[in-house]
């Protein structure tokens, strides 16, 4: 048995009799073939296995197969970022997103519902307080209503009358974050934007379109749902399936986890909706300080 090994973060795609093998654990991702076993630790360190003569030129034949191993011991690696990110289904789903304002009125079913539910709880917070409180919404008689309680009764939102569930994310603030807001600091507002957003992208890989929603006329919509005064509202999600469909997750997944090539405008997501135009990495992010 000769062992080569690498300094640089990459793995290789194998295949074991056609069939892909992955063993994950907390140390190591580890891939087989029929001639080689390839180990990539989480610090990178990439170890390539075979029996024979280390000076033996060596291709592995397995269908499919990318590993290429010479006499100088190298081999055809991909990165380890593309292997990770093309199973992304967090990525995926961020991508996949859009705001969804045509809907299957037939309804979610509970499971689903629960999972989104949840996956706001899970959401992290200021000082742990979790100020959310979510209003879940089916009635279609009190869906209308919200979709009508606009600022000066301009611009309704007719769509949510056929979104089978409307979400309220209303906040009780805990008294530090009440202290907190004295000095301008609206931290829970941070965390119902959290939390949504949890509900959004947990809703995406099911299938299921969404859309969030703050042109509300609040005092209408505390009264339509008997809101108490204390609970600030935030703003309205509407969760339903979309009406020209969603792809399977796995499908969802394939198309849509890795960055290169970038997202562009017009690219069909989630309700085959196309996707607006985005600014560039370069006119958002800043390394380090905002050069003048």
């Amino acid at each position: 048995m000769v062992v080569a090994r690498s300094d640089k973060p990459a793995i290789i795609l194998a295949m074991l009799d056609t069939k892909m093998i992955i063993a994950r654990n907390r140390e190591v991702i580890q891939k087989k073939c029929r001639s080689l076993v390839i180990t990539i630790t989480t610090t990178g360190m990439v170890t390539i296995a075979w029996a024979g003569n280390a000076k033996m030129a060596l291709s592995c034949s397995c269908a499919m197969c990318e590993i290429r191993v010479g006499n100088n011991l190298t081999a055809m690696l991909r990165s380890t970022r593309d292997m990770i990110m093309e199973r992304s289904t967090v990525f995926a789903a961020i991508r996949y997103r859009r705001s969804v304002r045509e809907y299957d009125p037939r309804p979610i079913e509970d499971w689903k519902l629960d999972i989104l539910l949840e996956s706001a709880r899970l959401a992290p917070s200021s000082t742990n307080s979790q100020p959310w409180r979510i209003i879940v919404v089916k009635n279609p008689d009190t869906r209308k209503q919200l979709s009508l309680a606009t600022p000066g009764g301009i611009n309704h939102h007719y769509w949510m009358v056929d979104a089978p569930v409307v979400l309220v994310m209303c906040a009780i603030k805990s008294n530090v974050q009440k202290f907190a807001q004295l000095i301008g600091k609206n931290y829970h507002l941070v965390d119902i934007g959290i939390a949504g957003e949890h509900v959004v992208l947990a809703a995406t890989e099911l299938g299921l379109g969404t859309c969030w929603v703050g042109w509300i006329d609040k005092k209408r919509v505390r009264a339509i749902l008997g809101i108490p005064a204390q609970a600030e509202i935030v703003c309205l999600i509407g969760v339903g399936y979309p009406k020209n469909g969603a792809i399977p997750v796995s499908e969802m997944t394939d198309q849509f986890a890795a960055v290169e090539p970038r997202q562009e405008n017009g690219e069909i997501g989630i309700g085959g909706i196309a996707a607006n135009k985005r600014k560039s990495l370069e006119e958002i992010i800043f390394h380090e300080k905002v050069n003048a």
